[in-house]
């Protein structure tokens, strides 16, 4: 299995209001803990991130060992700031992951965000997916905080990628949506849900299997997708040290969201 993230998961908005940035940083620390305790392979890092400024996600990314990518945000000069994609081996299977971040962020109420520079979302992972088939990514996965509206530009025929996971707020549908013989993928908000896509390799009669694509499951380029939603209700079981520091957490500020 590899867990991966799209990123959004630490700010409600990049300008937080002067009284409130106490409390909303100590809830992005629990966030960045709880990312780093569950061994994460990739996290992309969206606008929401972004709340405190690059440095702040610098500094966890080395103390908590974090895997943040972004392929296409950048300094002023020019150069990226995280790495730009993975690429994962699982099952004798080459995955390959990249960060991408919508093309329009919010620089002037990100700290230090004058500094920042984003680059095209579709030539950049155009690029960088070349770069992944090159050395072997039989699937392709781009991790973005883009809308569905905005992702469907990076089903575009001549983009070599597979599936599409987005972690915008304005996202409202679950099941994924298929276009090119590509996949776009996204939860509902606050983290309500978990994903489960499970990729299977198909040969000989099995490939010739058809499959509805519309629903939940897709099959093409020799892979069977099905994709799970699973909601993190009651049945799902706490992690005990992580669900002690969000009661900690709610005690401290039962009004903070």
């Amino acid at each position: 299995m590899v867990l991966v993230g799209a990123g959004n998961y630490l700010f409600k908005t990049v300008k937080m209001p002067k009284k409130h940035r106490d409390i909303y940083k100590e809830k992005a620390d629990i966030i960045l803990e709880t990312l780093g305790r569950l061994h994460f392979q990739a996290i992309n890092v969206g606008e929401y991130d972004l709340g405190r400024g690059v440095d702040y996600l610098r500094s966890k990314q080395k103390t908590l060992k974090l895997p943040f990518i972004s392929a296409n945000l950048t300094d002023g000069t020019g150069a990226r700031i995280f790495s730009p994609s993975k690429l994962i081996t699982i099952n004798g299977i080459k995955l390959g992951i990249i960060g991408i971040i919508k093309h329009h962020i919010k620089k002037k109420k990100i700290p230090g965000g004058s500094f920042l520079k984003v680059l095209s979302p579709v030539k950049v992972a155009k690029s960088e997916a070349e770069k992944l088939r090159e050395k072997g990514a039989v699937v392709i996965l781009v991790l973005t905080d883009m809308d569905d509206m905005k992702s469907r530009m990076l089903t575009k025929r001549e983009l070599p990628i597979d599936v599409i996971i987005c972690s915008c707020r304005r996202n409202r549908i679950s099941l994924p949506t298929i276009q090119n013989k590509k996949i776009i993928l996204h939860l509902n908000r606050y983290g309500e849900n978990v994903g489960y896509l499970k990729i299977v390799s198909v040969k000989g009669k099995e490939a010739k299997i058809k499959v509805m694509t519309g629903g939940a499951t897709a099959l093409f380029r020799g892979f069977l997708y099905k994709n799970t939603i699973i909601p993190l209700g009651h049945l799902i079981r706490d992690e005990v040290e992580i669900a002690k520091w969000v009661e900690a957490f709610g005690k401290k500020h039962p009004y903070a969201r």
